[in-house]
């Protein structure tokens, strides 16, 4: 089972401002274009197997941004996109909080154990769908083969809640930067070898 290199996409404005995402298609903004451009070049020397991505035009033009330096062509996985909000995409906290504000307060304390947000997603089926995409990619590839997989900060922080056991006070201290590279070594009996989190060295 292979090496993954899990990847946050690069910056958008919503992200700049503080506004949930989600699953609407929200395009890199011009200085997560240049992430993305950098991370491509970082990672033009490493032997790339496969390159997987979100099917979000955010993850997927970092991917492309790295494909272009591997006879690799990228591979659309739609369950590694990030969590659907419903009614809460394209809002800040404060929004939500004025709007639904005991669902809110109860969704931003402990996601796992709160409702989801209106017409949204359950965190749990989020993370349960998050960890089978990367399980049957790397059930895929042989132990040898490195993979690079461009996914959501969310996505890549409920994956590594699951293989961590963090409690959510835990997790919430645990932030994925943009274009950041978390390395994960799928083993034999499905053992996780976590490598590396939040690798940003290459943006310096």
């Amino acid at each position: 089972m292979a090496k993954l290199l899990l990847i946050r996409h690069g910056e958008t404005i919503w992200n700049r401002e503080g506004i949930f995402q989600g699953a609407i298609d929200v395009p890199l903004s011009e200085k997560g274009g240049a992430e993305a451009l950098q991370l491509g070049a970082y990672l033009r020397d490493k032997p790339l197997n496969a390159i997987y991505s979100s099917h979000l035009c955010r993850a997927l033009d970092t991917a492309q941004a790295v494909s272009r330096h591997h006879n690799c062509p990228v591979q659309m996985v739609k369950e590694l996109g990030e969590i659907d909000m419903g009614e809460w995409a394209g809002l800040s906290w404060e929004a939500i909080w004025e709007k639904w504000p005991e669902l809110g307060r109860q969704w931003h304390a402990c996601p796992p154990e709160s409702p989801p947000p209106p017409g949204g997603e359950y965190y749990p089926d989020f993370q349960g769908r998050g960890m089978k995409a990367l399980e049957n990619i790397a059930a895929s590839h042989s132990e040898t083969d490195l993979v690079a997989v461009v996914t959501h900060g969310g996505l890549i922080r409920a994956v590594m809640n699951k293989l961590l056991g963090l409690s959510w006070g835990t997790r919430g201290k645990l932030y994925i930067k943009n274009c950041s590279i978390t390395t994960l070594h799928w083993q034999p009996g499905g053992l996780v070898v976590v490598e590396s989190v939040n690798d940003v060295c290459h943006m310096q």
